[in-house]
């Protein structure tokens, strides 16, 4: 091979290198933005009035309040959450 197909192998070759790179760093962001989102959704309870508006609810309360149901006052309702 000659100089010139030595130097645009290298090239290639770097060049294929900064692209792995840049696409590590790019996944990496994607998924700690994708990860360290939390979830959040609106929730309500029935009582005998009717509905009742709690509010958004978020990541580990949420889950304890849907898995366990949710304390108010002395009171464990089971709530009902919708995404938004």
């Amino acid at each position: 091979m000659d100089s010139l197909a030595l130097d645009m192998n290298l090239k290639n070759h770097l060049n294929q290198n900064k692209m792995k790179k840049i696409s590590i760093v790019f996944l990496s962001l994607v998924a700690i933005v994708t990860v360290s989102c939390e979830k959040c959704q609106d929730c309500h309870y029935e009582s005998t009035n009717g509905l009742v508006e709690i509010g958004e609810i978020c990541g580990d309360e949420l889950k304890d309040a849907e898995a366990n149901g949710y304390t108010i006052g002395d009171t464990v309702v089971t709530i009902h959450c919708e995404e938004h």
